[in-house]
């Protein structure tokens, strides 16, 4: 049989049928030393759950997929093997093929796929990829030190939710669904839904968030970029941000279209041995439009460079920043609002915070520097906010 191309998997493959027994589970094997192990679904009946989970010590070198059906498999279901033809013996799966017929009911039609990875001599994994419509996914936790090249699950009508994973990249993407558990990626992880919700833990080098018509929410730790935006949905996250050696800055941008951002950040800048530091250089980006900017700095490294830009239109924005700021600032309403300055003066150590602090029409500027109590001279930090309302109030709290 000539080679064919399954649509959004890229791949030239070979389809080899199954063929079936009279009962109720399935059951196909495959090495676990596979490059790339997928599943696809067809069919507008095909849907169900698809779960992941650690093999165990008994299932040592092998990949076992399971899948539960209901009634006469062999006039309902058609499910082939498919190999890449340029690669047959490292890209493996399934395609799993729900026919069209009057005699699916909702209970037969359903089906549950249980995907096993045993653990191999050397410790690899291989790459999982889906495009699985209908169905929800859900990882189970795996042993600490599984970790897979990259994961890359798209469905509809179904969440997919991790209660413990780890890669080097993931891409994951619902319709109808949302996303959500724990993820550990060693560089990049995007995440995108459309009417579904996103609410993850996640450590992540780099980093992207979408959703539409839904919210996202979670804790995320990035070392080098994360760009979250949201349209008709709220933003509620608390974000880490690590930067190494100060060389490059840590970013993060946010934006929300018809709804809010309310993001709490953490800072924290590390040496060359990977150990808590001061200094650090970090951007921060925040933009809302029809709903109001709330950003607060709750944790910031002394001499830390901190560049910050909040814009908001129809709606108010707020910035609180941690004491350990140094820099300028610039506080503007367009064309006609407040913009409001409170200033934290407090002692630490022995030294203490000077502003300086100038206001104009719409607009009030200034710096905050720590300073010994004997030191006259004021040297501006390298820290830069900048905060703009569009007919709303807006507020700096340093």
């Amino acid at each position: 049989m000539p080679p064919i191309y399954l649509p959004d998997l890229h791949v030239p493959v070979q389809h080899l049928p199954i063929a079936f027994t009279n009962t109720s589970t399935i059951s196909f094997t495959y090495t676990a030393d596979l490059s790339v192990l997928f599943l696809r679904s067809l069919g507008r009946q095909a849907s169900g759950v698809v779960t992941f989970s650690d093999g165990g010590k008994g299932s040592r070198n092998i990949i076992e997929i399971i899948i539960h059906h209901g009634a006469k498999p062999q006039d309902l279901l058609e499910i082939c093997t498919v190999r890449d033809h340029n690669d047959p013996e490292q890209k493996q799966g399934l395609t799993i093929e729900v026919l069209d017929e009057a005699g699916w009911t909702e209970h037969v039609a359903s089906l549950d796929i249980s995907v096993k990875l045993g653990r191999t001599n050397d410790g690899k994994r291989p790459a999982l990829e889906t495009l699985m419509e209908n169905f929800s996914h859900e990882i189970e936790p795996f042993r600490d030190d599984l970790v897979f090249p990259y994961v890359d699950f798209a469905t509809s009508h179904g969440r997919i939710h991790s209660s413990k994973l780890r890669a080097d990249r993931a891409s994951i993407e619902t319709l109808n669904g949302a996303i959500s558990g724990s993820l550990n990626i060693t560089d990049t992880l995007n995440l995108r839904t459309i009417s579904g919700a996103i609410d993850v833990q996640a450590v992540a080098s780099s980093g992207n968030f979408s959703s539409d018509n839904g919210n996202i929410r979670g804790h995320v730790v990035s070392s080098h970029q994360l760009q979250v935006s949201s349209t008709n949905g709220p933003i509620d996250m608390h974000i880490e941000l690590i930067n190494k050696e100060g060389s490059v800055p840590t970013r993060a941008v946010l934006s929300a279209v018809n709804n809010h951002i309310e993001a709490k950040f953490s800072l924290t800048a590390l040496d060359h041995a990977g150990k808590p530091a001061s200094g650090g250089a970090f951007e921060i980006n925040g933009e809302t439009t029809n709903g109001f900017l709330y950003l607060d700095v709750v944790d910031q490294p002394h001499l830390a460079n901190l560049t910050l830009e909040a814009r908001s239109l129809n709606d108010g924005a707020t910035v609180k920043l941690n004491p350990a700021f140094e820099g300028r600032y610039a506080v503007r309403s367009i064309p006609f609002s407040h913009s409001h300055v409170e200033n934290n003066n407090h002692y630490r150590d022995n030294k203490v915070r000077r502003f300086e602090r100038y206001e104009g029409r719409h607009i009030v500027h200034g710096s905050a520097e720590w300073h010994s109590e004997y030191d006259e001279e004021i040297s501006h930090g390298q820290g830069l906010i900048s905060i703009e309302s569009v007919r709303a109030p807006n507020r700096l709290l340093l």
